[in-house]
């Protein structure tokens, strides 16, 4: 399947305003929900990754300590 934006202008060369300024609303929609869903993989996966880093800095220095 062809991407929307190429679905929209396909359908303004073909002479359907209507259908192409839908399919340009759906484009601009879809852009919208994936620069969001980036954002937030990107937040998860850092705070995953805090997470983690600071929860193996607490277990180390348990470690450490507990054969000093």
């Amino acid at each position: 399947r062809w991407p929307v934006r190429t679905e929209s202008r396909n359908s303004l060369q073909a002479g359907d305003m209507d259908g192409a300024k839908r399919l340009g609303r759906l484009a601009r929609l879809l852009s919208i929900v994936a620069m969001v869903l980036g954002v937030v993989v990107i937040i998860v996966f850092v705070s995953v990754s805090g997470t983690e880093m600071t929860t193996s800095r607490k277990e180390f220095k348990d470690m450490v300590y507990k054969y000093i």
